[in-house]
């Protein structure tokens, strides 16, 4: 098995963290709409000092006004995926 690089620990402290906040951020109980979604996630990524990370759509919002984050942390990337309206 490889070794563990030097200062995992820290970075995924850190990444934990951040998603944490986000993800409490978000209101579950309704519809992120896009501009939220994008807001709160940069808003968050400076918070945390995630330097390198970005926020991107995954597709254009027109007949999913809601968003959903997935969080790629090989890349650096929060992806904004369409969800419908939520019931």
């Amino acid at each position: 098995m490889a070794p563990i690089p030097n200062r995992y620990e820290e970075a995924a402290t850190a990444f934990a963290a951040m998603r944490d906040d986000l993800f409490a951020r978000a209101d579950w109980e309704g519809c992120v709409a896009p501009r939220e979604a994008v807001a709160t996630a940069e808003a968050v990524l400076a918070d945390h000092e995630m330097s390198g990370w970005q926020v991107t759509e995954s597709v254009r919002f027109a007949s999913k006004p809601c968003s959903s984050y997935f969080l790629d942390a090989v890349d650096q990337t929060i992806l904004l995926l369409a969800e419908p309206r939520h019931a």
